[in-house]
């Protein structure tokens, strides 16, 4: 008896233990409250840059100066600063600021659910507080399951290349993510408001159902959407997208393929079929909504392109019509026997005037190529050494840009000469895939200052100086003969 009781006593003792302590609690997620913030799609401390189409307000917590890239026609709400200057032109109230630190506050005061992560590719969660360390969704998929706020934090910097599931009535703008430091949101598409501390900086193309708001730093966009978030429902088993895909086949080269010799190949989610021989008439192919390509395997001898509609994205119950097109190359002739014929060319080079005076003086070069072969020239070029440019003066008598055999090309060049020169021209000109060269050489002659003659005779100084005595001496006798005639007068 005593035995039986000791067993009650230790049993009833379990039973209200287990009683007071039960089982860990679940602390719920509550709504982190944005007040002013809500109706902003972007919000930055130091700058917003880049371009992108974006749904609500944006705000600069500086000048306006800072807002580059983005336009008032990219915004469908208002553009904020603190100066109100282009395209900011409306002022930033304080309110906005403080009400994102509050909510910011809000969401670290929250008492954690979980910690999960950090890798968080493949993970299905539940409304709550998750604690995510330094967080990484690398291309894969976090759904989320179920109705109710979501909020994630992280540690330290957030990367993100993959997207997020919403099912079972998870909604868009039940979603915050708190980042310490950095958001880095690649990919294609996220979900939720971000709230980073040092910035927000998307890859190209990126579409965000949600808000962008940094608490310090900028925020960066290259060609991003932000829009919503979006507070409906997904529906949880949307109509499947329709690729109506054809294959065109043409045949005007002596090709014989025909449309079922060629494999399309549908990559995307939940293609079916994703492979099949290509029909004229067309294969239908259904697909869930998002990224698509339509690819073939090729036959030799035929060129490949595919229209519009065989790449891009695609809406639930959307229906797109894809072409691949193949066409077949001519087969190259090669006539075998008949020899190339080469060109010929040939120029001439007159300058005016031959020769300069010792001041040198303008001279101007006239040169005539003519084609003493028997096929056209084309590509015909005049390159002088010693004068540019040289220019084309007429001869292109049928204005067929080519130097025919029966024409004569005229070309002039003029420079200033100072001192006697030789100089050449090349002319050049292509026919048959071979290239024909001929060349001209002037020479214009800047005479130098005129000296007395040569007589002949070696210079001596101790020579007598015959060109003083000759002129002397005729005039002694000059002298004498005046004066013994006026004395025969006298």
């Amino acid at each position: 008896m005593k035995k039986i009781k000791k067993v009650l006593t230790i049993i009833l003792s379990i039973a209200f233990i287990l009683g007071i302590t039960g089982p860990a609690p679940t602390f719920a997620a509550t709504d982190p409250v944005l007040g002013a913030t809500t109706t902003f799609s972007i919000i930055a401390q130091t700058a917003i840059t880049g371009t992108g189409t974006i749904s609500g307000d944006v705000g600069l917590n500086s000048t306006g100066a800072g807002i580059t890239g983005l336009t008032g026609a990219m915004v469908s709400g208002t553009i904020y600063s603190t100066d109100g200057v282009a395209p900011g032109l409306a002022i930033l109230n304080p309110t906005v600021q403080a009400n994102l630190s509050t909510a910011n506050g809000n969401i670290s005061g929250q008492t954690s659910t979980d910690s999960i992560g950090p890798v968080l590719d493949g993970l299905v969660v539940t409304p709550g507080v998750h604690d995510i360390g330094a967080g990484r969704l690398n291309g894969g998929i976090l759904t989320l399951d179920g109705s109710g706020i979501y909020i994630f934090r992280a540690s330290s910097d957030f990367i993100s290349s993959g997207s997020i599931a919403l099912t079972n009535g998870a909604r868009a703008c039940d979603v915050y993510w708190q980042v310490n430091t950095l958001a880095t949101i690649n990919g294609t598409s996220f979900v939720g408001t971000i709230i980073a501390g040092t910035g927000v900086h998307f890859g190209n193309n990126v579409a965000l159902n949600g808000r962008a708001l940094a608490l310090g730093g900028d925020v960066t966009l290259l060609n991003n959407t932000i829009s919503g978030p979006t507070c409906a429902v997904p529906d949880p088993d949307p109509d499947p997208a329709t690729l109506h895909v054809i294959k065109t086949v043409i045949n005007n080269n002596g090709g014989t393929a025909i449309a079922s010799d060629f494999t399309i190949d549908v990559s995307g989610t939940n293609v079916s079929p994703s492979s099949f021989s290509g029909s004229a008439t067309g294969v239908d192919v259904t697909l869930d909504a998002g990224s698509y390509a339509v690819t073939e395997t090729s036959l030799p001898g035929y060129l490949q392109s595919g229209s519009s509609g065989c790449s891009g994205t695609i809406a639930a119950g959307e229906t797109k019509t894809c072409t691949m097109t193949n066409d077949d190359i001519a087969n190259a002739t090669v006539i075998v026997g008949i020899p190339v014929v080469p060109p010929l060319i040939h120029v001439t080079k007159i300058p005016n005037p031959l020769v300069l005076y010792p001041e040198g003086g303008m001279v101007t070069y006239t040169n005539k190529v003519t084609n003493p072969g028997i096929v056209a020239l084309s590509n015909v070029h005049l390159i002088d050494d010693k004068c540019s440019p040289v220019k084309y003066v007429s001869g292109d008598t049928n204005s067929n840009s080519k130097l025919d055999i029966t024409e004569t090309w005229t070309y002039t060049c003029s420079t200033n000469l100072t001192k006697t020169t030789v100089n050449t021209v090349t002319a050049s000109g292509d026919a048959n895939g071979l290239t024909a060269r001929d060349f001209a050489i002037a020479t214009v002659v800047v005479t130098a200052v005129p000296k007395l003659p040569n007589t002949g005779l070696p210079p001596n100084e101790n020579d007598t100086p015959w060109n003083i005595i000759i002129p002397a001496g005729i005039f002694a006798i000059l002298t004498i003969f005046y004066f013994t005639q006026k004395k025969q007068t006298a």
